[in-house]
């Protein structure tokens, strides 16, 4: 069962196949062809459509392990992950510092409300980017659960300052989910947000193996297809996805007839 893009990350138990995507279509094709990303693992020029970042297919998943997520920040994209979540059967708690987006969340079933009793499988932290390194300490401090990730947009300056203040880097892996609404809140959140989108993974040199298996896991089980790079390649796709929308603006821009070619027309 093919369920989605995933980077030539060594990861065994996933049974990972591997496919050819040309480099040329994609925004990021300097960075597929370069002989020197750290992901690389043969010759082949691999790359994901959206991010154009070596990919490769999941295949098969392992026994399912993820059972129980804790997601701390019930915005639209937690409430989002949670409803996703709960259609595959996976016991949710949500957390937020508003009770009242917890109990609007829980409202539309997105789980039940509070903290776990014992450690769950994953904790998501989805919280603005500048509180992720604060909220994945405290998590941490509080074995909330086996393994983390976030839903930032940014990902190399979190990283560097999770190590630096001590952080335990081996169960946590870094998530983007490539996916939003102009809307905000629990109310705006749908369990098919994130269905056949891109979702990146930053995974360091020291991840677990175990760790990346159960987000990758929360990944498919959410509707979404994991791909796998390093933050740095991260900051760079986003970077190029970023300048896409002024770039079309400007061409748009470029197109219009100018004011006094409309009035002597």
């Amino acid at each position: 069962m093919e369920i989605g893009y995933l980077c030539v990350f060594p990861i065994e138990p996933l049974g990972i196949r591997r496919v050819h995507c040309c480099p040329s279509r994609s925004p990021c094709g300097d960075l597929c062809r370069s002989k020197t990303s750290p992901m690389r693992s043969s010759n082949e020029d691999l790359c994901c459509p959206q991010f154009g970042i070596l990919s490769s297919v999941v295949t098969k998943l392992p026994d399912r392990s993820v059972r129980e997520v804790a997601i701390i920040g019930s915005g639209m994209i937690g409430t989002s992950i949670a409803l996703a979540l709960r259609k595959q059967g996976i016991l949710t708690y949500l957390c937020d510092r508003d009770p009242y987006a917890a109990a609007m969340a829980a409202a539309r079933r997105g789980g039940v409300v509070g903290l776990p009793a014992a450690p769950v499988d994953i904790a998501v932290l989805a919280v603005p980017p500048s509180d992720i390194v604060a909220v994945l300490a405290e998590c941490q401090a509080k074995s909330l659960a086996h393994f983390y990730t976030d839903v930032g947009s940014v990902k190399v300056a979190p990283t560097a300052e999770a190590e630096r203040i001590g952080c335990d880097l081996t169960n946590y892996v870094g998530g983007h989910p490539m996916a939003g609404s102009a809307r905000s809140g629990p109310l705006a959140a749908s369990a098919d947000l994130f269905r056949d989108r891109p979702w990146a993974l930053t995974p360091l040199a020291n991840t677990s193996p175990a760790a990346i298996d159960a987000v990758v896991e929360l990944v498919v089980l959410a509707g979404a297809h994991p791909v796998m790079m390093t933050p740095s390649e991260h900051a760079r796709a986003v970077a190029r996805i970023s300048h896409v929308p002024h770039l079309v603006a400007s061409a748009l821009a470029a197109a219009e007839p100018s004011d006094a070619t409309a009035r002597s027309t």
